[in-house]
């Protein structure tokens, strides 16, 4: 059973499901994993008849502890600051820092068909419907304070509040520091040296903790968000999720404060690149726009949901990485379209979930990635003649639908992500330099070559192997043999997959060439 299925069981008819995002940069791909998890979950909940609601919640409230890839120096000077307090980069684009990076990833989103209810912590918090939680929490900090020691053994000190002012002189607000709370106002200093990534202005005074004049921790803002929003599903990444983690913390804080239930965890691993964290604010990994326009909408939503949360996913853009994204893609179509017994993890079910719209969900031809990006780099080739031959049948339009998809995303990665090796252009004629190259052993494998091609029509994997089997037969490394065809057909020592390439190639120019360099 697909994985979000096997939640589906466990959750009941009114569920509400959470999750947000600190909008301190442009948002790293990584950070959608959390986005189609949470999504899935509302998916099949509501595929099952049940009356789920999807909340998003955008943690603007939260200060700028960090200037993300790319930005000017000059926004030091907003240090400390509310994100939603802080001047957009491109005014024109947004009203404000937290809205520039967040409106991005919310287009995402809705771009691979999510729309969930957006809210904004600010509106919470200087609407009031913070205020009550904020209160209490306050009220309660001698047990917050003995929750964090016993779960996390985090000692804080007695004069610890778990609350943040906005400064009234400077505006900072990840500055302050609480000193005490006489139940209708809290004493606060902006400490200058208490952060090293921002400067405190020293001031010291007392101000109404409700309508916006601060803001709760985060982990205190997780649990308040709980209550206030009356979330029952939330998960939260493998950082957070670890024993004695924030999750463990809020969960009890909510249980004990709250007297609640804590929601339905789904811990899920990180998403990486490389082998490393995507970081927005160290410029570390692809952002959500970069990779959304690498690949299409449904290749990003069965990238992220094709295996279970608590699997990591590792994910370079360059390379054969998206070629061997749409292979796996494709696999799970044919055993979702030819309704074939599915001997994995539920993978038809994970490529019916990918599509954008599961109503019209008809067969079509799936051409393969890689085939597409070499035979549109080949000269006059009449590509949907050709996909027609591979098919053996006529195009319906919805072959010519992923077709027209296929060869655009072809041109991208071509353009963006692709290596050189993939990268080609058929030499008009052979160089002398390298026709001199070619040994006695090299031309008794072109020659055997050229018997392959005296043969019927074959399809490219066809040729594929019996090069490699001439390799074999003549006694060389078939890196060397790939090597010698390469050279005669593009002039350079690497290429695409050789029997695509040679199977998109006029026959009689492919034997011709062969010729030329076997008399030389």
């Amino acid at each position: 059973m697909f994985w979000a299925d096997k939640i589906e069981k466990d959750l009941g008819a009114n569920e509400i499901i959470n999750d947000s995002k600190t909008p301190s940069g442009r948002v790293h791909v990584g950070s959608l994993r959390g986005v189609l998890i949470h999504y899935m979950i509302w998916k099949v909940l509501t595929e099952a008849g049940k009356k789920p609601t999807f909340l998003y919640g955008t943690d603007d409230y939260d200060p700028v502890d960090d200037l993300p890839h790319g930005i000017s120096k000059e926004w030091k000077q907003y240090m400390g600051m509310p994100l939603c307090q802080v001047p957009s980069p491109e005014p024109d684009k947004a009203d404000n820092f937290a809205d520039y990076y967040m409106k991005e990833f919310i287009e995402i989103f809705n771009t691979l068909g999510i729309h969930p209810q957006v809210y904004k912590m600010s509106d919470f918090y200087k609407s009031g419907r913070m205020n009550e939680a904020i209160e209490i929490l306050l009220n309660h900090e001698d047990v917050i304070r003995e929750i964090y020691l016993s779960v996390s053994g985090s000692q804080k000190p007695d004069s610890w509040h778990p609350f943040q002012t906005v400064c009234e002189k400077c505006g900072k607000i990840g500055t302050t520091l609480v000193h005490s709370f006489d139940g209708k106002e809290v004493e606060y200093t902006c400490e200058p040296e208490m952060v090293k990534w921002a400067k405190g202005c020293g001031y010291r005074g007392k101000v109404s903790p409700f309508d916006g004049k601060g803001k709760l921790p985060w982990k205190l803002e997780w649990v308040a968000k709980w209550k206030v929003l009356g979330v029952t599903v939330e998960g939260a990444g493998k950082d957070h999720s670890s024993d004695g983690g924030s999750r463990d913390v809020s969960s009890e804080i909510f249980r004990r404060v709250f007297d609640g239930k804590p929601p339905y965890n789904v811990p899920y691993e990180f998403f990486l690149t490389g082998k490393k964290k995507m970081s927005s604010s160290k410029g570390i990994g692809s952002s959500s726009q970069d990779i959304a326009e690498l690949i299409p909408p449904e290749l990003l939503r069965f990238l992220m949901i094709r295996y279970p949360p608590h699997g990591v996913i590792d994910f370079n853009p360059s390379g054969d990485t998206i070629p061997r994204l749409f292979d796996e893609y494709d696999r799970c179509a044919n055993l979702y379209f030819d309704r074939e017994e599915d001997k994995e993890e539920s993978l038809d079910r994970a490529f019916e979930l990918a599509q954008m719209d599961q109503d019209h969900l008809d067969t079509r031809f799936l051409p393969r990635f890689s085939t597409i990006a070499t035979l549109i780099q080949i000269p006059g080739l009449d590509l949907n003649s050709k996909v027609k031959q591979m098919k053996k049948d006529s195009l319906t339009d919805n072959d010519i639908k992923e077709l027209e998809s296929r060869i655009h995303y072809s041109k991208v990665w071509l353009e963006k992500s692709a290596n050189e090796a993939h990268k080609f252009e058929v030499v008009k004629e052979v160089s002398d330099d390298i026709k001199s190259q070619v040994t006695d052993q090299q031309k008794q494998f072109i020659d055997l070559v050229l018997t392959i091609f005296d043969q019927k029509e074959l399809e490219g994997e066809e040729i594929h192997q019996q090069i490699y089997e001439a390799t074999q037969t003549i006694g060389i490394k078939p890196g060397e043999g790939f090597k010698t065809i390469y050279k005669v057909f593009l002039g350079k020592a690497q290429g695409p997959r050789i029997g695509t390439f040679l199977a998109a190639l006029d026959k009689s120019f492919v034997i011709n060439r062969l010729k030329e360099v076997l008399n030389n």
